[in-house]
């Protein structure tokens, strides 16, 4: 997939440097979306973590579809509720964005320049997830604002 976007982006590149020879205007950008997932529930749930052994050693056995359910989806609800937990999902959650992000730019220089913008997405706690980062970059906006 790189290679392709790769070549696509070197094809236009050309195709605006015959443009600007021949004094004509530059061909539209091309259209296209990436979506690059950010994963945080493997890295917070490895069986390593302290969370997945406990919550592993306190799940009754009985009834274990219902149990793998509220294992996996409204523990998660409560414990983002938790300070630590949310905190800790917020750090691995925008850490991964700052390095996608930095790839991304890595591999595509004129990304930024040429008028590239990126969208957050969340389904589920990830929309919630996605709203307190957003929130927590507007405060921190705001008091940089206050602070100049």
């Amino acid at each position: 997939r790189r290679d392709l976007h790769r070549r696509q982006a070197e094809a236009w590149r050309k195709e605006c440097d015959r443009a600007k020879r021949h004094k004509e205007d530059p061909p539209p950008v091309p259209d296209r979306i990436e979506i690059l997932p950010i994963e945080w529930y493997d890295r917070i749930h490895s069986s390593s973590s302290a969370l997945k052994r406990t919550l592993m050693a306190s799940t009754l056995r009985t009834v274990p579809k219902l149990r793998a359910i509220a294992n996996d989806v409204v523990f998660d609800v409560l414990m983002y509720l938790t300070p630590e937990f949310c905190e800790e999902v917020l750090d691995c959650v925008t850490g991964q964005i700052a390095d996608v992000h930095a790839r991304y730019r890595g591999a595509f220089p004129e990304f930024v320049e040429s008028g590239g913008k990126c969208s957050l997405i969340g389904h589920s706690l990830g929309s919630v997830i996605v709203w307190d980062m957003l929130a927590i970059l507007q405060q921190n906006a705001e008091a940089g604002k206050a602070g100049a």
